[in-house]
């Protein structure tokens, strides 16, 4: 607490007088912003850093940004844009310089999100600093802030023309793939792997898949619905040639099924809610991820339908492979897994 109400200090010894919202929508209404109009403006922002610093809880640090998020600058507004993010980015660096200190590290991690927020909506590279220092947070939502950032149509533009910090950017998040394994944050960092669609992209989803694999591996996966835009990112770039994507997309797909199997067998012991996420992911990935990749065949989601445990296993060698059999999906794409023919089993 003593570190939040430093910077409330600190922001509050520009502005003696308080600001109200409906000067500056009468600032933000002006084509053009005298230096008087420049100077409320900074002292609103400044203001409402104050009250989401000094708020009692989350929902009102919220309803304070909120304030400052409904006079975001228009697209015309030139002068009015250049306050706005000059005083908006100072004020977050302030916070984001000590954010991590606070004694309250659900506040803290609430407020990296809402820093994020502002700084996404703002759509400038400026802020990848931002993006960066949240993808090093232990918090997963934070991390989630860091790649949302970057999928604004200005930043995607300008992480794949190499702008300025663009590289470093790519460094901290392909290093934050390397240790991610959460089907949230996987989740959208799959997006922007679709977004940038290069050699950055794939090294970014063979970590991410890799990592799942593991989490599959023993059993603690969990949100597994979420992995369906990793298999949808890892398919895309498989069809244009990236070979080191298939055996890890084959193989952790090959442990989604036979967690799924556990339901059907007599020693069941998987959770209502995993065996939904899970029947919806395997359905989406056979129906609507494997087509792309020249798999037609629905004989897996078939046997889910059914309940059938048997077919299922049946189904499970037909498209993955076993001792005697190779599977559809190493023989349509052509590889071969490091145990053989057939996928290794869950260690569960």
């Amino acid at each position: 607490m003593m570190f939040r109400k430093l910077i409330i200090i600190l922001l509050a010894a520009g502005c003696s007088f308080a600001v109200t919202t409906k000067q500056i929508d009468d600032i933000r209404a002006k084509s053009s912003l005298s230096e008087e109009d420049a100077q409320t403006l900074a002292a609103f922002i400044d203001q409402q850093f104050d009250e989401m610093l000094n708020a009692d809880d989350l929902s009102g640090a919220v309803k304070a940004m909120d304030q400052l998020t409904l006079r975001k600058p228009k697209e015309d507004q030139q002068q009015y844009k250049s306050q706005f993010a000059q005083t908006l980015k100072e004020n977050i660096a302030s916070v984001m310089n000590v954010v991590d200190t606070w004694e309250d590290k659900t506040f803290a991690a609430g407020f990296q999100v809402m820093m994020a927020r502002m700084a996404s909506q703002l759509d400038s590279s400026e802020f990848f600093q931002f993006a960066r220092s949240l993808s090093k947070s232990s918090q997963p939502s934070s991390r989630y802030w860091a790649v949302k950032i970057c999928l604004t149509p200005n930043n995607i533009s300008t992480i794949k023309q190499g702008g300025q910090g663009a590289e470093e950017l790519l460094a901290d998040l392909r290093e934050m793939a390397n240790q991610e394994d959460t089907a949230l944050v996987g989740r959208i960092l799959s997006k922007l792997c679709v977004e940038l669609n290069n050699d950055a992209a794939d090294q970014m989803l063979e970590s991410l898949m890799n990592n799942r694999m593991e989490i599959y591996s023993k059993g603690e996966a969990r949100n597994e619905y979420c992995d369906a835009e990793l298999f949808k990112a890892a398919a895309s770039r498989i069809q244009t040639g990236s070979d080191s994507l298939k055996e890890p997309f084959a193989q952790t797909f090959a442990y989604i099924v036979e967690k799924y199997s556990i339901a059907l067998s007599p020693d069941n012991m998987l959770e209502a809610k995993s065996k939904a996420q899970l029947a919806a992911l395997i359905s989406e990935i056979e129906k609507n991820i494997l087509p792309d990749l020249g798999i037609n065949d629905s004989s897996i989601t078939s046997a889910i339908g059914k309940q059938d445990y048997q077919a299922l296993q049946e189904s499970y060698t037909k498209v993955f492979g076993g001792a005697d059999t190779e599977g559809l999906l190493p023989q349509q794409l052509g590889f071969t897994y490091p145990s053989g023919q057939a996928p290794k089993s869950l260690g569960i």
